[in-house]
């Protein structure tokens, strides 16, 4: 219980998996926050909105940048912020989600 409290100012708010903790973009950044303390964190820049998810474990975060004919998907490790492989794809990728198992990232692709 207790009084309510606003937690961020953003939009593509997203719980993890497991609960503790907020994904969310704001001012074209992707953030994350502990809903517990209220202290948010950088995860990445990203210069537009990027449309993120978690993994299912909650360790990953991923999002794609569309510039052009050209979509780039980045992969964001959570517990320090570095970027994994980024595979870029002609034309766009939608529908980006980790298989069941964790280990592969799948997307639908339409030719540029």
């Amino acid at each position: 219980g207790g009084p309510a409290r606003r937690l961020v100012s953003g939009d593509t708010i997203r719980w993890a998996p497991r609960g503790g903790r907020l994904l969310y973009v704001a001012d074209s950044s992707l953030r994350v926050v502990d809903p517990d303390t209220a202290r948010s964190r950088l995860l990445a820049r990203t210069g537009q909105r990027p449309e993120p998810a978690w993994s299912r474990d909650g360790q990953l975060v991923f999002y794609r940048i569309q510039r052009g004919a050209t979509t780039t998907l980045y992969v964001v490790r959570v517990s320090d912020g570095s970027r994994l492989h980024a595979p870029t794809v002609a034309g766009s990728a939608t529908s980006l989600f980790f298989t069941p198992d964790g280990k592969r990232l799948v997307y639908l692709s339409a030719p540029a």
